[in-house]
């Protein structure tokens, strides 16, 4: 990765950074992974 030139102070950087791990948290909270079918939900269930 090349991040010279990129005009970030070290802080700057952290703040993007919690910003990006914060949006990644969400977006990994909405994934439905394994998807549920209806033959799972039948085999639970039995």
């Amino acid at each position: 990765m090349n991040n010279k030139g990129s005009g970030l102070t070290p802080a700057q950087a952290l703040d993007k950074l919690d910003a990006l791990y914060e949006q990644s948290v969400v977006a990994l909270r909405n994934v439905d992974w394994p998807p549920e079918s209806p033959d799972n939900q039948y085999h639970l269930f039995k």
